[in-house]
């Protein structure tokens, strides 16, 4: 299975926001770039957004699912309780058996450019979103 780690901030939004609550929080067209990869390369996501924390799982699934993002594409989130780069590798070791492949989409993560993980990682622009250089890059590191 091929798994995409993504943010929500930075990587579905080009918008400061604190909330999936809020107006605008999700960027459609993002969105739709976000489909073209799932479709290509037959991935699921797991979230690895801190939003999860202010409502459940499914809600925040739900609100993606509404805002465009293909139906029961979204697998897992990340173990709460964690830092996003000790959540990914824990997530990883525990699917392990199952991921054929993963890249990890988002817009921080700066302390991942220095563990092996770097050469999953696209660094997405906050102001920019999941742009159509992100998305070669994916399918780039997603094809090896």
């Amino acid at each position: 299975m091929v798994i995409i780690f993504c943010d929500i901030s930075g990587v579905l939004n080009t918008v400061s926001v604190d909330s999936f609550q809020q107006e605008s929080a999700i960027d459609r067209s993002l969105v739709s770039n976000l489909n073209k990869l799932i479709l290509q390369h037959g991935a699921k996501l797991v979230l690895t957004t801190p939003w999860e924390e202010q409502s459940d799982f499914f809600s925040l699934a739900k609100i993606l699912y509404q805002e465009g993002l293909i139906p029961y594409s979204v697998m897992s989130a990340l173990p709460k309780g964690m830092d996003k780069q000790s959540g990914i590798m824990t997530w990883l070791q525990v699917h392990e058996s199952h991921v054929q492949n993963f890249i990890i989409l988002d817009s921080g993560l700066e302390e991942i450019k220095k563990t092996p993980l770097n050469k999953k990682f696209i660094q997405t622009k906050t102001d920019a979103g999941l742009t159509q250089n992100a998305l070669d890059k994916a399918n780039k590191k997603l094809a090896t």
